[in-house]
């Protein structure tokens, strides 16, 4: 069980960056055993330097959230929303300038009125299956059993566009799984519990090719559609904690996004749409011995734009956790121009390169770097 502390995670020149002098103590094991009556594993974080600070954990048996705040309202709002949802504060002190807040799931104070609406729309018990927790922004649960499980999203904002895609993409018979809203708030949606896992854990090169043909033939059917601007790559933070890659980090920036916008203006360029993060881990797959069968999953990063960068996305994916083959067979089955690549590939590399360093990995500066390292190599690799 990976364990961060203050000596690993965590250094003097990581607090300096993060102007809140209180950060060792919030990710310290010894502060977060104090949560729960079982060890506590910290899964997530995420920074405002001199505003926030704010991680997921969890134990055998609950999950939760535990921040330092600087900003006197935002600590009035936390405690009065525990207080409205009756779920009591773990911790609530004062540490140097900041205060060091914590609580169950059910308190997280971004979403803990929407949790709480769904629990009483859905009749919800306590010991649902949380499958993700991003804290302050969103949940992913499993709820029932058998013919009756479900997977529900509740989320700190409306969800319309992920029912929206969802149609669009099924509209296109692409096998994604439907989506409906819980509820007149509109920041919760539910979907069946399908198949035996996800791609990157339980799937086979069949599956990774059937997924490619999938993305591919969504993106031909939707070919014509207005492309969407392309989001720059914001990597202020991964500057921020590893001040001396700078210079690298510049340089992959301004490559990716010439190369990115080449490739999206060119003939293999043609604007569809686009899943937007796609991965193995966001394809869900069936027991192979029941015939090969996939459900795409996560659309609320779906957009429009040249297939090239879902293609890059995927690979990047593949490559960070050594499946080759999945990449290879995604392709085939993908089999759509793409005038290069390789660009979107290492766009992809680098906007996940931060990853390490939020799930509180204590090798994290090794990983990011290494990220880096990898999208270099693959910008440069026409040139050796």
């Amino acid at each position: 069980m990976r364990s961060p502390s203050s000596t690993t995670w965590c250094d003097q020149d990581l607090v300096g960056w993060s102007e809140l002098p209180g950060l060792a103590t919030l990710v310290d094991p010894t502060s977060l055993a104090a949560l729960a009556a079982g060890p506590v594993t910290p899964d997530r974080i995420r920074i405002k330097p001199g505003l926030s600070a704010v991680l997921s954990w969890h134990t055998d048996t609950e999950h939760g959230w535990a921040a330092l705040l600087t900003d006197p309202d935002k600590i009035d709002a936390v405690r009065r929303r525990a207080d409205h949802v009756g779920e009591p504060l773990l911790l609530d002190r004062v540490h140097t300038r900041e205060v060091l807040v914590a609580g169950r799931l059910d308190s997280d104070p971004g979403i803990a009125r929407e949790i709480g609406h769904v629990r009483r729309r859905m009749r919800i018990a306590r010991d649902c299956q949380v499958l993700a927790h991003n804290p302050g922004k969103r949940v992913v649960a499993a709820v029932g059993l058998g013919l009756t499980r479900r997977v529900v999203r509740i989320a700190a904002r409306r969800q319309d566009h992920l029912v929206e895609v969802t149609r669009r993409w099924r509209a296109f018979g692409a096998p994604v799984l439907p989506v409906s809203t819980v509820g007149r708030r509109h920041t919760a949606v539910e979907s069946p519990w399908w198949g035996q896992g996800d791609l990157s854990h339980a799937g086979t090169v069949d599956h990774a090719r059937l997924a490619g043909q999938a993305v591919a033939e969504v993106h031909r059917a939707s070919a014509g559609a207005a492309a969407a601007d392309l989001a720059p790559l914001d990597l202020v933070d991964l500057v921020g904690i590893l001040p001396a890659e700078r210079d690298r980090i510049d340089w992959l920036v301004a490559e990716i996004d010439a190369r990115t916008r080449a490739s999206a203006t060119g003939s293999g360029g043609q604007v569809g749409l686009l899943h937007g993060d796609l991965s193995p881990d966001q394809v869900l797959v069936n027991d192979a011995a029941a015939g090969h069968q996939i459900r795409i999953i996560d659309l609320d990063r779906a957009t429009t734009g040249t297939a090239a960068a879902d293609a890059g996305s995927w690979s990047a994916a593949c490559d960070l956790i050594g499946r080759p083959d999945l990449a290879e067979a995604f392709l085939t089955g993908w089999d759509l121009p793409a005038p290069d690549l390789t660009a979107w590939q290492a766009r992809a590399v680098v906007a996940a390169a931060i990853e390490p360093f939020r799930q509180l990995r204590h090798d994290w500066r090794a990983l990011v770097t290494a990220r880096l390292a990898r999208a270099e190599s693959l910008l440069t690799q026409e040139n050796r």
